[in-house]
């Protein structure tokens, strides 16, 4: 008998659509998994009704013949900044609980529009800006692996539901790493798209249009957040990023002959060991799928881009805020948001932003060196032939939740060293976040403790679907990892 919750996304619909199964029994699994692993906290927001009502019209609609979407029956959760009629879109913080979207956000219409079902909206980080998911307001949500642990976040709800079984995919959206980091930390696939697409406010950056997505959607700014695809497989992924862009899934590239580039410096070092020794046997197993290997070093831009973040970051952040409420609930004002924020590392980083604005020029100062960063890393490819960078994609693995909450001056241990958590665990994610290139996180392994290890291949700005196609081949060359042994209620 087949177990539905291990099916994958691409594996339910192909069931749904030949009537093997039916989209409301399946739902019906997932919702019962749900209630099994509330202990979780990785749903904040669910409608069981709903979403067996949307089932039920997938199985009719298929039982009458009528043409079915590519997507339906599909159940999925999106993170908690995402405008979804019917639920509340929160952000992850008090003041917003009573807003209440009257229109979806264009990513996740485009979703509905092609036959998915939403079961629920996800834990979060108050406003996107954590990197634990330990939410004040609506309760730290827990690792499936390690239910001491953090999933990460901010989108650490998407990524501990997901690995959890509670649904095959869904969405959350990454700024810093704010996808991909949980993807490492819960064991699945999290996708950064390149900052373009047809749903999202063009600008441009250089020989290439960056998009960001520009309604529906709560950011920390709108010059870098993207909502992003998270799941257990790459197919998968791919399935929900080709829905929204409109483009083909890709079909997978073979690896061998494929060079990819290593950057030992900065990105390798400094790293947990157990996560190198993950990543090193997965390199092994990318050499005997036949990919060439090719150290390069790009330590100078990494730190370059790593210094830019912050400007690039927050330059527009409570601006772009701001100007969501002003559009979409504009009964709630920024000073509310900000005044009802509870957690203390959150709300410190907040009051920094306040006493210390970015002057006019350095912003601008910044702009042209992102600019000038992404034609050289585009360079660096083309120079060397290399389809995308791999590298580990957190240095350190998923850390214990701090019972009281997280402050500011977090630490977390790094080979025998305290360090910053907010500093060190988005080290790497971010410097595509910088230069706009696409990025993908998929599962090296599992350390010694039984805890899930992340590789990240960036690729260049626009690869999208190739870096997917080789994120396809990767995979099978890895594994996929066991399923988390979380106990159920």
């Amino acid at each position: 008998m087949t177990n539905l919750l291990e099916l994958t996304a691409t594996e339910a619909i192909n069931h749904i659509r030949s009537g093997s199964i039916t989209a409301e029994n399946y739902v019906s699994q997932l919702l019962k998994r749900f209630r099994e692993t509330k202990t979780l906290n990785a749903v904040t927001w669910i409608d069981e009704g709903r979403a067996l009502e949307g089932a039920r019209s997938i199985d009719v609609a298929r039982f009458n013949g009528r043409t079915l979407g590519p997507l339906a029956g599909l159940p999925l959760v999106m993170k908690d900044n995402i405008n979804t009629v019917g639920f509340p879109t929160t952000a992850g913080t008090a003041i917003l609980k009573g807003y209440y979207p009257q229109s979806d956000a264009p990513v996740a219409e485009a979703l509905f529009k092609k036959g998915a079902i939403l079961i629920g909206k996800t834990n979060m980080d108050e406003l996107g800006r954590g990197f634990t998911n330990s939410n004040p307001t609506f309760g730290f949500a827990r690792n499936p692996y390690d239910m001491k642990r953090v999933p990460g976040g901010g989108a650490g709800g998407t990524g501990a539901a997901i690995s959890a079984r509670i649904t095959p995919a869904g969405l959350g959206s990454d700024t810093a790493g704010s996808a991909r980091i949980p993807a490492s930390f819960c064991g699945i696939v999290g996708f950064r798209p390149s900052t373009g697409g047809v749903l999202r406010k063009a600008w441009t950056l250089g020989s290439w249009a960056v998009t960001t997505f520009a309604e529906g959607v709560i950011p920390i700014t709108y010059s870098i957040t993207t909502p992003a695809p998270m799941g257990r497989t790459v197919s998968d992924v791919a399935l929900l990023n080709a829905a929204v862009t409109e483009a083909t899934a890709p079909t997978a590239l073979q690896l061998r002959g494929a060079r990819f580039g290593v950057p030992r410096g900065y990105y390798w070092e400094d790293v947990d060991s157990e996560i190198v020794r993950v990543s090193e046997l997965a390199l092994e197993k990318l050499r005997d799928a036949g990919a060439i290997l090719v150290e390069v070093d790009i330590r100078q831009w990494a730190q370059a881009a790593h210094a830019l973040f912050p400007t690039l970051g927050l330059m527009h952040a409570l601006k772009d805020l701001a100007d969501f409420l002003a559009t979409h609930a504009p009964s709630v004002s920024l000073d509310q948001v900000l005044a009802g924020l509870l957690s203390r590392d959150i709300r410190a980083r907040v009051q920094r932003e306040i006493n210390n604005p970015i002057p006019v020029e350095k912003a601008e100062e910044a702009r042209k060196s992102r600019l000038k960063l992404a034609l050289q890393y585009e360079e660096l490819l083309r120079t060397n032939n290399i389809w995308a960078i791999i590298y580990p994609t957190v240095p350190v693995l998923p850390p214990e939740i701090r019972p009281h909450g997280d402050g500011p001056d977090d630490t977390v241990e790094l080979n025998g060293k305290q360090v910053n958590y907010f500093g060190v665990v988005a080290r790497s994610t971010h410097i595509s976040s910088v230069i706009g290139i696409p990025s993908l996180s998929i599962p090296a392994g599992i350390s010694s403790s039984g805890l899930p290890v992340g590789l990240s291949f960036d690729g260049s700005a626009g690869s999208d679907s190739a870096l997917l196609a080789f994120g396809l081949s990767a995979e099978s060359a890895l594994g996929r990892l066991p399923p988390p042994p979380l106990s159920v209620s």
